[in-house]
């Protein structure tokens, strides 16, 4: 049975995914892969049960494309004619085959809910139940740098602040609040999924991701591994008060 397309992970700090380039024909080699059975794939805070197990070659962990892709809500098919892979956001693109698209009209309750997110520009805060939370700028990193201990590759930091004035249970787990669109449909299903890695000071200390108590103030930046190329459009905040992530949008950050 043919095995073709495969996600390429690499780990470091943070969890890269990218596609990994198509093989011409003239360049087809034999190589020496190893089952990796003891990776978990984690999936927006969830693991992810796969059917094939991760092949691990040259230091890198390779993911079946058809699997991952499904994981992430895309349509995956194989075309055996022009031997290619086909991916696809079905909520942006519609099939060929159908005669028409079906639209299902938003409920006021869900209309509502999209009105009550404020868009912001960077730079600009917004505060809600006494937590404020103000995105700075969007730096990319294409040649990675070293800060202290800490060795970063290509990817991109979120400069933030964020506030506890009035949550007595806390706000947790800092680096995993944000949701990005970006532009290219591909690049938002992959962003999405990368870890990160948390770098600010709390009133001065170094956040070690304990919970930002009730008149605690974080400031610094949130790194994201990323081999790809894309330009973020929008930043999302999400607060997760206690061990409950808010299903609201606190904030919507445009970016230029």
């Amino acid at each position: 049975m043919k095995k073709v397309g495969y996600l390429i992970t690499g780990l470091a700090l943070g969890l890269t995914i990218s596609v990994g380039s198509p093989v011409v024909a003239s360049a087809v080699k034999t190589i020496s892969a190893k089952v990796n059975n003891t990776v978990s794939v984690i999936l927006n805070g969830e693991k992810v049960q796969l059917k094939t197990q991760p092949l691990e070659y040259n230091n890198l962990n390779y993911l079946p494309v058809g699997e991952i892709g499904r994981s992430l809500g895309l349509d995956v098919s194989y075309d055996k004619t022009n031997d290619a892979i086909n991916i696809k956001n079905p909520e942006k693109f519609n099939d060929s085959s159908s005669s028409q698209a079906t639209i299902t009209p938003s409920t006021p309750s869900e209309q509502a809910k999209s009105e009550v997110v404020q868009k912001l520009k960077l730079g600009e805060s917004i505060t809600k139940d006494g937590l404020t939370v103000k995105i700075d700028k969007v730096e990319y990193m294409p040649d990675g740098e070293t800060v202290g201990n800490l060795k970063f590759s290509k990817g991109f930091k979120i400069h933030l602040s964020i506030s506890n004035n009035a949550v007595d249970r806390g706000i947790s787990n800092l680096g995993s609040l944000f949701t990005f669109k970006t532009d290219s449909i591909l690049s938002d299903n992959i962003i999405n999924t990368l870890g990160n890695t948390v770098v600010m000071d709390v009133d001065g200390n170094q956040y070690k991701g304990s919970i930002l108590n009730k008149s605690e103030t974080a400031t610094g930046y949130i790194y994201y591994q990323s081999t790809q190329s894309f330009k973020i459009k929008e930043i999302a905040y999400y607060p997760n008060v206690g061990t409950s992530q808010s299903s609201d949008a606190l904030g919507n950050w445009f970016v230029d």
